[in-house]
């Protein structure tokens, strides 16, 4: 039986290494697109603001993979104006993942930078953010996520490691 046993409405920083589909690029345009990268998968990964396991639940996940606050992608979660590279679109849960094609724009310089980066493979991990509210599960004894509120992607690596182990670029 699950309780509520306390209540904390925090936003995340969930890290895992980039995985997309790497048949279906598009390089026309404004941005270079990398599609239906893995953003996040279920399971218990490390929550970097509280310090604390969270459980990412399969269900949850899938209940709330289109809700999203913003769709922005920044630079290892600086919210500096010119840390925005991109944006999130497309966000949809499939294949055991919640997924998003990552859409980097080459006409910023630091965008250009971010597509070498990920194109030479110097770059492959992504990190979701998120505000969610916390619930304890007093049978598992652990945190987990609830009401998720998608805000934003950012890329990051190769330090710190990514809490989601499951995401790759490549």
């Amino acid at each position: 039986m699950k309780r509520l046993m306390e209540f904390d409405a925090t936003e995340k920083f969930l890290t895992r290494p980039l995985e997309y589909d790497t048949n279906i690029l598009q390089k026309g345009g404004k941005y270079k697109v990398y599609k239906s990268a893995v953003i996040l998968t279920p399971g218990i990964w490390h929550d970097m603001m509280t310090r604390a396991d969270v459980k990412w639940s399969e269900i949850k996940i899938k209940a709330f993979a289109t809700n999203w606050i913003t769709d922005y992608i920044n630079l290892g979660h600086e919210h500096h104006p010119t840390d925005f590279v991109g944006k999130v679109a497309n966000p949809r849960y499939i294949d055991g993942a919640l997924r998003g094609d990552l859409c980097i724009n080459k006409n910023l310089s630091r965008g250009k930078d971010v597509i070498e980066g990920i194109d030479e493979g110097i770059l492959n991990q992504v990190s979701v953010e998120v505000i969610s509210e916390d619930y304890w599960d007093s049978n598992e004894m652990i945190r987990c996520a609830d009401n998720l509120k998608f805000m934003g992607v950012s890329i990051i690596g190769p330090y710190p490691p990514p809490a989601c182990k499951d995401v790759k670029i490549r």
